[in-house]
């Protein structure tokens, strides 16, 4: 019984104590307007129209396109380099005119890139030793100290 009572508390009521639901049987012109559009927009089926494109061509920026050369460059010089030392002698018979046995043309791949990578390495040894040997030292760390401590010593001179 307990239960049934507060049903009814959470029914709103009219300011006279009918509820709610028992006065009002008929629906309102402007519910049953709703209930039939979406009864109607139910019953159809979804058709989704595919997105429009644009008809416009997409042009690479100067950055994009020195890239792009940058990264083909490499992968065809990759490609090259793993086949004169994976196999010299396609290369021999690619380039007849070589002078060079199929072995030396192995070796001299492989020795042109230990010269690169060799050189590369001492660029950046002496470019940091350029930049060590013309760079200021730091003043010391005492200098500083004391520099600061004189400045909030100092009493601020007021204007009068």
């Amino acid at each position: 019984m307990c239960c049934e009572r507060d049903f009814w508390r959470t029914i709103p009521k009219r300011s006279y104590g009918k509820p709610l639901h028992l006065f009002h049987n008929q629906k309102s012109a402007q519910k049953q307007e709703t209930e039939t559009k979406l009864e109607r927009r139910n019953s159809q089926p979804l058709y989704f129209p595919p997105p429009k494109r644009e008809k416009s061509v997409k042009t690479m920026s100067k950055d994009q396109t020195i890239g792009t050369t940058i990264c083909l460059a490499c992968i065809i010089v990759s490609a090259a380099y793993v086949g004169t030392v994976a196999a010299p002698e396609l290369m021999k018979s690619t380039l007849p005119w070589l002078p060079w046995t199929a072995q030396q043309i192995q070796f001299g791949a492989i020795a042109t890139v230990v010269l690169i990578a060799f050189l590369a390495i001492m660029f950046i040894g002496a470019w940091i030793g350029w930049t060590m040997a013309t760079t200021p030292p730091p003043r010391p760390i005492e200098e500083l100290e004391t520099e600061t401590k004189e400045t909030t010593e100092k009493p601020k001179e007021t204007t009068t």
